[in-house]
């Protein structure tokens, strides 16, 4: 890379999208980098040359999680609005919202 390497690159991708995996693709392949990929943040390291299959294999997988990390945090939300719709008459809600500069009646 002409304007840094590939493990700066996963420390920025990883600082602004924490949940995101990152497979970092290298010529460079060895132990070493990849234990340096993995604790800079990569999700997973795959040297190149590499079988397309393999690539094909890594993407599905992390497709199908963030498929069900979608699917958990919809059930989640709608557990939440199940419980919010059983309370009973005794459970109060408030909501107070402020407009203006305050000190207006």
């Amino acid at each position: 890379m002409p304007d840094g390497d590939g493990l700066s690159v996963v420390r920025s991708l990883r600082a602004a999208a924490p949940a995101t995996p990152i497979i970092l693709m290298t010529a460079q392949g060895s132990l070493e980098l990849a234990v340096q990929a993995k604790s800079g943040g990569a999700t997973d390291f795959i040297a190149k040359p590499f079988e397309v299959e393999s690539l094909a294999a890594l993407l599905h997988r992390y497709i199908a999680a963030g498929r069900e990390a979608a699917s958990a945090a919809a059930r989640a939300e709608e557990s939440l609005f199940d419980d919010f719709g059983r309370s009973t008459p005794s459970h109060t809600l408030m909501l107070r919202f402020s407009f203006g500069a305050g000190g207006e009646k």
